[in-house]
């Protein structure tokens, strides 16, 4: 049987050295990109972190950018999203939603 995603963008998120989740790119609508969204283990003590995070950018009413600037700075800190040729990103924003994912990135920091 063929691999449908063999020749998906792979993107990692990292934590330090170790590899907390993948992404298989399917589709670009610039400036975001989705993909199918791949825990490995080490992501369940990150998992709430990013639940707070789509929480906050999905929650009806306005958007408490405070809130989620804190957020999504804190997920900055803590994971590194990583493009399919092994480079760090310098600055990004993903929103994790069951098993799809959504993410903008810049090789400079996203200053708006």
């Amino acid at each position: 049987m063929p691999d449908d995603h063999k020749d998906a963008q792979l993107w990692q998120l990292r934590r330090g050295g170790e590899v907390v989740a993948q992404i298989r790119v399917h589709g670009v609508d610039q400036p975001w990109v989705a993909g199918h969204f791949e825990p490995e283990p080490g992501f369940a003590e990150l998992a709430p972190l990013f639940q707070r995070e789509v929480e906050l950018v999905d929650s009806t009413g306005d958007l408490d950018v405070d809130t989620w600037e804190a957020v999504q700075a804190q997920i900055c800190r803590t994971v590194a999203l990583v493009k399919p040729d092994g480079q760090e990103v310098a600055d990004f924003i993903l929103h994790i939603r069951g098993g799809e994912a959504s993410f903008r990135w810049s090789d400079e920091p996203l200053d708006e």
